[in-house]
């Protein structure tokens, strides 16, 4: 930006002095060469910012690009980094999330799943170390109805594990901690019902 700041100053000033000297020049033969001898000048300015360009001009473009470039890194603050490293875990949370549901959809294809993900991520090392992951399971097609019970107290209600609620679960528990390499007490299934 200076460049052109400093382009534009001398082109002004260059100017200025050309037409100073035209009103101050006297109406004689000898005008036509003080017009000629002054646009010589003004070429010259004109085309010195060219030359400079390409005698060695093209590193100092380089040099204001690179210190451009600088000047943007350095404006992003720790709370900018902090967001934009937020927006990347969740993005590969997501990301994680629905390649574990695509993989369980080509697996068990009579059912639909939605997962949900708890890990922690590392950015630096490219790394994430999984702490939980539930999975929804939802029968697709008919399913036959259980008895229904009625005056069920809690107790009762709450020996029925929500894995023992989904039909495979323990195939689909094997299948996720073989792929995911966890153990299995990390997956929690759970169904969706209808």
């Amino acid at each position: 930006m200076e460049y052109i700041n400093n382009f534009v100053i001398t082109l002004v000033a260059t100017m200025i002095f050309m037409t100073a000297v035209d009103i101050i020049s006297p109406d004689n033969s000898m005008k036509k060469y003080i017009k000629f001898v002054l646009g010589l000048i003004l070429i010259s300015v004109m085309i010195n910012p060219i030359i400079k360009f390409f005698t060695g001009g093209e590193q100092e473009l380089v040099n204001t690009i690179k210190n451009y470039e600088n000047m943007f890194y350095e404006g992003i603050t720790s709370e900018n980094e902090n967001d934009v490293s937020k927006n990347q875990i969740e993005s590969f949370k997501n990301n994680l999330n629905s390649n574990c549901n695509s993989l369980l959809k080509e697996e068990f294809s009579d059912k639909d799943f939605k997962s949900n993900v708890e890990c922690e991520i590392d950015l630096q090392s490219m790394t994430y170390n999984i702490e939980s992951l539930e999975v929804g399971v939802k029968e697709n097609g008919i399913k036959i109805v259980d008895s229904i019970k009625i005056n069920i107290n809690e107790e009762s209600e709450q020996a029925i594990s929500n894995d023992e609620k989904v039909e495979n679960a323990e195939e689909i528990k094997n299948y996720l901690s073989e792929v995911f390499q966890i153990p299995t007490e990390k997956i929690k299934l759970y169904s969706m019902g209808k």
